[in-house]
């Protein structure tokens, strides 16, 4: 990976492998004039007319969301999303989630939201969306387990799709808006 600058105000970053730009960072009113980049850590320091930025190429938060009753908080950390009971305070891992770069990119995606189904009170339906920057759409993991994680989550169903946006809508339809820009209703697993 390379990152550099120019006169068009943009920084970018390159993908060596395939000699491509993969991301883009744009000022509209200055330019950047010199750039800094930790040799260890995730962050670049980057000088323009008008001052200092430092910032990181991925976002450092760990995605999460809370359930509607506000008992159960679901988050992935370390490739895996991970069940934490608020009143207990216990975690469990419900399922690994893979996110290494794929074979045509060296770009590690990491997960960009986690989202929790509102309209089932009998199960617990999670999106863990991943924002593909070189393609311009998300590709999603719909992961729907039973109300007693404890008990059944190796039982928990996980699969994913490639789309721009996916929502939940009802308690078992997502509505999908796929990379043609046409929305469709899909049907999920209802324990």
């Amino acid at each position: 990976m390379i990152i550099s600058n120019a006169e068009d105000k943009t920084i970018r970053v390159w993908d060596l492998n395939r000699r491509i730009c993969v991301d883009t960072f744009r000022k509209e009113n200055d330019r950047y004039w010199i750039l800094a980049v930790h040799p260890s850590l995730n962050y670049i320091a980057a000088g323009s007319d008008t001052g200092l930025t430092v910032f990181t190429l991925q976002s450092e938060r760990v995605p999460a969301v809370i359930s509607a009753n506000l008992n159960d908080i679901f988050f992935v950390h370390r490739k895996q999303l991970i069940h934490r009971d608020v009143k207990s305070g216990r975690e469990l891992i419900i399922k690994s989630i893979d996110y290494a770069p794929t074979h045509s990119s060296m770009v590690y995606h990491k997960p960009s939201n986690v989202y929790y189904n509102v309209f089932n009170n009998s199960a617990h339906n999670v999106i863990v969306q991943f924002k593909d920057k070189e393609k311009g759409h998300y590709k999603y993991y719909l992961i729907t387990m039973d109300a007693n994680i404890e008990r059944n989550r190796e039982k928990a169903d996980m699969n994913f799709k490639y789309a721009v946006a996916a929502v939940f809508v009802a308690k078992d339809k997502l509505a999908v808006l796929s990379a043609t820009k046409e929305v469709f209703f899909e049907l999920i697993k209802i324990f």
